[in-house]
């Protein structure tokens, strides 16, 4: 009892303080997150940039090489924010294994966890500790230098936790292009502009790694809102159950000790009456 009742004070704490910075991740996602996404998933749009919700993964066809960016947790403790990541991320890459080469790049403790042992020949990076503090624009670095380091690929799938509501969210997966694949595809976007003597090919790479950036920003930020949100409702529930069991236990404790009592007393009165039958 005295250990449930610890337990509620804990996961009671925690559903307090992700309550109060939920908040301000909410703040953060609508001012910064969405603008982000918004723009720059629009930039390219039908030209090599597309999303789509991916809650069932049955369906999704993968290119013959992709690099994924999935994006999870450093801690847990917040629902399926993670365990509903994961199952897309390995049902889609086992459902494409025979005919998709994909390395994966986690960002977070957790998807690393559920993803490393399996997936350990495709696995390339782990990302953790982003904005444990308070995320900043330059947190992303780590996740972008992959990009330098990783050319072979057709697509950049970054799947990460979209936004519901406080009670829900969807997996979503972001595709971009591969710029130096996609050079044609993507000028057809620039018609007009003036590249003032760049390299094409150099333009397009670093145009790809700065959308790649802010989409990478933008989906992080969003995420640690359904985090927190989800860690809200996983520790309010948490807490109810935890009462409910402490409440339980204490009626059969009380039950117990009763019975005890009163068997004692029974003997008791027992012992007391045949001492006095005997001595009458």
């Amino acid at each position: 009892m005295n250990t449930i009742n610890t337990i509620r004070k804990i996961t009671s704490s925690m559903n307090k303080l992700a309550t109060s910075r939920l908040m301000a991740a909410r703040r953060k996602k609508e001012n910064l997150a969405e603008p982000f996404l918004a723009i720059n998933m629009g930039f390219l749009k039908d030209k090599g940039m597309e999303e789509f919700l991916a809650s069932s993964p049955e369906g999704i066809e993968l290119h013959p090489k992709e690099l994924f960016i999935v994006v999870t947790t450093d801690r847990g403790m917040c629902g399926a924010t993670n365990s509903g990541i994961i199952r897309n991320v390995r049902a889609v890459i086992n459902e494409n294994k025979k005919s998709s080469e994909v390395t994966l790049v986690i960002a977070g403790s957790k998807g690393a966890a559920g993803l490393k042992r399996e997936f350990l020949r495709s696995f390339h990076t782990n990302v953790q500790e982003l904005g444990k503090k308070d995320l900043s624009f330059v947190d992303v670095e780590p996740l972008v230098q992959v990009l330098d380091e990783v050319t072979d690929y057709d697509k950049v799938r970054i799947i990460a936790n979209q936004w519901e509501s406080v009670v829900s969210c969807n997996i979503i997966h972001r595709l971009l292009p591969n710029p130096a694949k996609m050079i044609d595809e993507m000028k057809d976007a620039y018609y007009g502009y003036e590249y003032d003597g760049t390299d094409e090919a150099e333009l397009f790479k670093n145009l790809q790694e700065h959308l790649a950036a802010c989409i990478l920003y933008g989906s992080l930020i969003e995420n640690n809102a359904v985090e927190l949100a989800s860690r809200m409702n996983s520790m309010d529930n948490a807490t109810n159950n935890a009462a409910d069991m402490h409440q339980n236990l204490s009626l059969l404790y009380n039950r117990t000790r009763q019975a005890g009592i009163t068997t004692e007393l029974s003997e008791i009165i027992a012992g007391a009456a045949s001492v006095q039958e005997a001595d009458s």
